[in-house]
């Protein structure tokens, strides 16, 4: 269906690591394809260390080296954000 889905001309999947296996099963449908697409995934963590942690598991199971968009679950006030996104943290855009 993924397949079927970039023939046709999507060029975006969004998905998240609490989507079951969605991950791991959207990596084995773009193998070979990850250029044609835009991948958008969602983790979680309170902290920089648990966040970056979910942002590797995340890779691995998309077998990927990089998510176009990575989207962090529940930071809901200043405090998280400052939890999540310390000073030593870059964010890589493109």
């Amino acid at each position: 269906m993924v397949n079927r889905a970039l023939d046709l001309g999507v060029n975006y999947i969004d998905t998240a690591r609490g989507y079951k296996d969605s991950e791991d099963r959207i990596g084995k449908a773009i193998a070979g394809r990850r250029d044609e697409v835009i991948i958008a995934t969602k983790g979680g963590g309170r902290n920089r260390a648990s966040a970056l942690e979910s942002l590797e598991l995340s890779l691995k199971h998309l077998q990927m080296d990089y998510i176009d968009l990575w989207q962090i679950r529940g930071v809901n006030s200043l405090e998280d954000n400052d939890r999540v996104a310390s000073e030593n943290v870059y964010w890589h855009t493109v």
